[in-house]
């Protein structure tokens, strides 16, 4: 009964976010209020592939972002469509539209719970929930996050990505994952922000700084500044390669 208690609690916090995420995600629709969602909503509508003509494969000609996003609101169009049963039918504006906001509401969740694990391993202890519960509503209520959960555009998903970095960063400083680890997951998540938008090259910072925070602790062979320039260089390679291939058509 104890565990019920502290538990319900939890579940009608997660439910209200929930509900906040996902009520009237269809908004405003067909009529596209915002315009960095219309313009990406576009450019999903006429993505198509030539094989014989390689430069233009999937190019969106549209470049105020990368082409992550657009491809995973293309993907997630057709899923939605496998799931009606009409994937002969060509792209609505709806659909791109709505399956951008869906992108964005399950970052906004993902994010969500970067950021309750992150203040759960600095700030809250196992005696108080009370806080916990409070950081919680505090995002959920935050109306720029409900907004940006509601919008097909890259706001919330690059809160997702940034979150994540900070929450690897500080597992990684506090020796909770291996060195191999975190150059693998702060790659990925580093590289799909850049191919998300070019300006949040500036994430790369953070596991940067967290690399030389913990230089001290990494055991290879050779001083520390060779050390750190070997990891810095592993992880610059591999952030580009993943951006580049999220996003091929920003060269």
């Amino acid at each position: 009964m104890l565990k019920i208690k502290q538990a319900l609690p939890f579940l009608i916090v997660v439910s209200i976010l929930i509900l906040t995420r996902f009520l009237n995600l269809t908004w405003g629709l067909p009529y596209p209020f915002h315009p960095d969602e219309r313009n990406m909503a576009n450019a999903i509508q006429q993505l198509s592939c030539n094989f014989y003509d390689l430069q233009n494969c999937f190019n969106p000609h549209f470049f105020a972002y990368g082409q992550f996003p657009i491809y995973l609101g293309y993907l997630g169009v057709y899923i939605l469509k496998f799931l009606g049963g009409d994937l002969g039918f060509p792209i609505s504006f709806e659909e791109a539209a709505f399956s951008l906001r869906l992108i964005s509401t399950a970052a906004s969740l993902i994010t969500a719970f970067f950021i309750y694990r992150t203040f759960k391993r600095i700030f809250f202890t196992e005696k108080n929930h009370l806080d916990k519960y409070l950081l919680l509503l505090l995002f959920i209520f935050s109306p720029g996050l409900i907004q940006s959960a509601h919008f097909g555009t890259t706001e919330s998903l690059l809160a997702m990505l940034f979150t994540w970095l900070v929450y690897e960063s500080l597992l990684f400083i506090n020796d909770k994952i291996s060195l191999k680890h975190f150059l693998l997951i702060s790659s990925i998540v580093s590289g799909l922000a850049v191919a998300t938008k070019v300006s949040s090259l500036v994430f790369v910072a953070l596991p940067i700084v967290a690399i030389l925070y913990s230089s001290s602790n990494i055991e290879k062979i050779g001083s520390r500044l060779t050390t750190f320039a070997r990891t810095i260089i592993i992880y610059a390679f591999l952030t580009f390669l993943i951006g580049t291939i999220f996003s091929p058509h920003n060269f």
